[in-house]
């Protein structure tokens, strides 16, 4: 009787396994179209053009007085997530793919060219080595950080290789360049100095924690955040620290922001905190009731905070009050996680369901147009560039489910043969 009873759990697992592989098999053969949303690109705005990062794999640009789009360019045949924010210099706009491990300058709506080649950013063991963070363009150079832990430098126009510089751990932050220094800081916890003409090193400041933040340089002096959970000011030229921040509770994820010598920095402890930018100490601690990974923008004399839940705060920096511009997002599942965005007048956030909402920096009421939806194109493609892999293929997906259902009958055969 026990070994019956043992021969029917086990036959059980294993229809249950068969079930679920069968179920792994549909969704992993399943079509592009019906691939959940990935990434959380910010936006760059530049000439009443918003450019940013879609998540079906997309740049996309937007008139920014009707929400229009104008134009929009996969990076790849298939879904690449986009987690940095594009950069805008002259008439190339510049984008890394994250599952592609390649960087991208597009001209209008064409890729004028892409780095590597012929092939992906890879790590040690060979596998694509993925870009997180942003680029910066400065001196004729693309600067950006791979998470195989080595910075590069292209020549801006032709995305030809410059140098490298290897650090000794993952990079997923977006660098800063201050002068003929480039900051960028490391899954090592270090962050690096860097000669942006050869790539040698400089100085380097260790933190105690892995630093994905993208540092603030203000007045010779750069501020970075670490999963130490301290924010640190350390001199631009020498790496020497000036002062270190240790109240908070929780990673600095957030880029911070500085004004009238004020260092403004949000937490994932649901604080926000302006800093004497000069010493360190805490002149006023904002209770914004949610983790923020979203980097703020200063916009006049306000500086814009987007919280996880997808609350908006408005700071004055001149009486360091803090008024909420808009309640929390309806849905909880959806966050807000990319960098928000702004042209000097409106803010635009982008969230975790892929639609972007654009809002007046001063009272938060939405434009128009506001929110639109990332992944909806405008109009659908013409029938020349449609193809059957474009949208779900519901006739391969039938086949997979049946496929998965004669498999679970065939193991049903199979133990019904070992118990009889």
């Amino acid at each position: 009787m026990i070994t019956k009873l043992k021969r029917i759990l086990y036959s059980r697992k294993l229809l249950l396994s068969a079930f679920l592989l069968a179920c792994f098999v549909v969704a992993g053969c399943a079509p592009a179209g019906i691939t959940v949303p990935r990434g959380w690109s910010g936006g760059v705005v530049a000439d009443g053009t918003l450019f940013i990062g879609a998540m079906d794999g997309k740049i996309v640009a937007l008139n920014t007085t009707d929400g229009k789009r104008l134009w929009e360019v996969p990076l790849e045949d298939s879904v690449v997530a986009i987690y940095g924010s594009p950069t805008v210099a002259g008439d190339l706009v510049y984008l890394g793919g994250y599952h592609s491990g390649k960087m991208y300058a597009f001209a209008q709506d064409k890729i004028r060219w892409v780095y590597p080649r012929d092939r992906a950013f890879v790590d040690s063991t060979g596998k694509i080595a993925q870009i997180i963070g942003g680029a910066i363009i400065a001196q004729g150079k693309v600067f950006f950080g791979v998470d195989n832990g080595v910075v590069y430098a292209l020549d801006a126009m032709t995305g030809d290789y410059v140098w490298e510089f290897p650090t000794g751990g993952k990079i997923w932050s977006t660098p800063a360049i201050f002068g003929d220094t480039l900051f960028v800081g490391s899954f090592d916890k270090k962050l690096y100095a860097l000669d942006t003409a050869t790539g040698n090193e400089r100085w380097t400041f260790e933190t105690q924690g892995a630093i994905v933040a993208t540092p603030l340089v203000h007045d010779n002096t750069v501020y970075i955040g670490s999963f130490d959970r301290k924010l640190y000011a350390v001199d631009v030229t020498t790496g020497q620290e000036k002062w270190r921040f240790l109240e908070a509770k929780n990673w600095f994820w957030a880029k911070p922001l500085a004004k009238d010598n004020t260092i403004y920095a949000s937490n994932l402890d649901g604080k926000g905190y302006a800093l004497d930018a000069r010493s360190g100490d805490k002149l006023v601690e904002f209770d914004l009731g949610s983790p923020v990974s979203a980097s703020p923008v200063l916009v006049g004399n306000r500086v814009i905070v987007a919280t996880e839940n997808g609350a908006v705060y408005a700071i004055d920096v001149e009486n360091k009050e803090s008024n909420k511009l808009r309640g929390p997002l309806q849905t909880k599942d959806i966050k807000v996680y990319a960098p928000l965005t702004t042209d000097g007048v409106v803010v635009y956030m982008h969230t975790s369901d892929g639609k972007l909402y654009a809002f007046d920096a001063v009272d938060g009421s939405e434009l128009n147009w506001s929110p639109i939806s990332l992944k909806q194109a405008a109009v659908p493609p013409p029938p020349s560039q449609q193809s059957s892999g474009q949208g779900m293929n519901w006739g391969s997906i039938i086949a997979l489910f049946a496929s998965g259902i004669v498999l679970v009958l065939v193991f049903q055969r199979l133990f019904k043969r070992r118990g009889s």
